[in-house]
């Protein structure tokens, strides 16, 4: 069962297919998000170390839905940065963990390019 700062994977998926577009933010670490090899479409990847400069840069009247590799440490501290600055921000219960079990879409990480 969901709280009001959790959103389950199936209830994002549902949220995706009927249009809604909020910003989808990757936090997982960089070992996690290069091991995965995969990402929910439409995302932004951020450093989790950097939320003061990534909060900047959202627009306060769009939800932001936050994950990391398994919707804990990462994403609960993503999610208390936002709310404190006066965003709504959700995190996807069990991160992408949670949606490779709802067999949400993917893609393939984009490739890095320099250093």
């Amino acid at each position: 069962m969901s709280d009001s700062r959790t959103i389950t994977a199936s209830a994002f998926r549902q949220m995706l297919q009927a249009g809604n577009s909020p910003l989808i933010l990757d936090v997982r670490c960089r070992v996690d998000y290069d091991a995965d090899g995969t990402i929910i479409p439409g995302l932004r990847w951020h450093d989790p170390d950097q939320m003061d400069r990534v909060s900047e840069g959202l627009a306060v009247d769009r939800e932001a839905i936050v994950y990391c590799a398994h919707g804990r440490t990462l994403s609960n501290a993503a999610v208390d940065h936002l709310l404190a600055r006066g965003h709504k921000a959700r995190l996807i219960e069990n991160g992408m963990d949670g949606w490779h079990a709802a067999a949400g879409d993917r893609l393939p990480t984009p490739r890095r390019t320099g250093g």
